[in-house]
C-alpha cells in the first residue's frame, strides 16, 4: 500500500492551472471530458463552478472471491459458519471546483474521485479516496486538449 500523501502533495496530485480567464468554457471542458470518460453528471453549478459527477462499475475481483471461498471451506472443516463478504460494485464519484486565479488571467481546477464499494450482501460498507496519479493524470490530460479545443471554437 503507498505511503500517504502530504496535503502539499495531494493538492499537488488534484489540481491544475489553465491559462484562461473564461471559467465557463472549463467547465464546460470538464463536463465534456467526464461524459466522455462514461460519468454522469448529477450536479453542476457554472455560477459557483462546481461540478458533481459518478458512475457504476464491477468491483468483483477473483481473488477476493477466491480467498472468500478459500475461508468458507476451512471453516466449515473446522465446524464454523461464516458468512464470505466480498465487493460486487462501486460507485466512482467526482467532484471538480474551478477557481478563477484573478491577477493571474487562469482558472485553478481541482478533482477528486473517490469511490463507494458494496458487498455481496447489497451493502455499501467501503469508502476511499482515489490517490493513484494515473487517474488524475489521465483526465488532467483530456481538460487540457479540451480546454485548447474550446478557446479554438470561441
Amino acid at each position: 500500500m503507498p505511503a500517504e500523501l502530504s496535503t502539499v502533495e495531494r493538492r499537488a496530485l488534484q489540481s491544475r492551472r489553465f491559462d484562461t480567464d473564461e471559467e465557463a468554457r472549463v467547465m464546460i471542458a470538464a463536463t465534456q471530458v467526464l461524459q466522455d470518460l462514461g460519468y454522469t453528471i448529477t450536479e453542476s453549478s457554472s455560477n459557483a463552478g462546481v461540478l458533481v459527477a459518478s458512475k457504476q462499475r464491477d468491483a468483483t475481483e477473483s481473488g477476493q472471491v477466491a480467498g472468500a471461498v478459500t475461508l468458507t471451506i476451512a471453516a466449515a472443516l473446522l465446524g464454523v459458519h461464516v458468512q464470505p463478504t466480498w465487493d460486487t460494485e462501486q460507485t466512482i464519484f467526482v467532484t471538480l471546483v474551478t477557481t478563477p486565479i484573478e491577477n493571474a488571467k487562469q482558472v485553478e481546477v481541482r478533482v477528486s474521485f473517490d469511490r463507494r464499494m458494496t458487498n455481496n450482501y447489497g451493502q455499501q460498507w467501503r469508502a476511499e479516496v482515489l490517490m493513484e496519479a494515473g487517474i488524475y493524470q489521465e483526465f488532467f490530460d483530456k481538460l487540457s486538449q479540451s480546454v485548447f479545443l474550446e478557446a479554438l471554437t470561441s
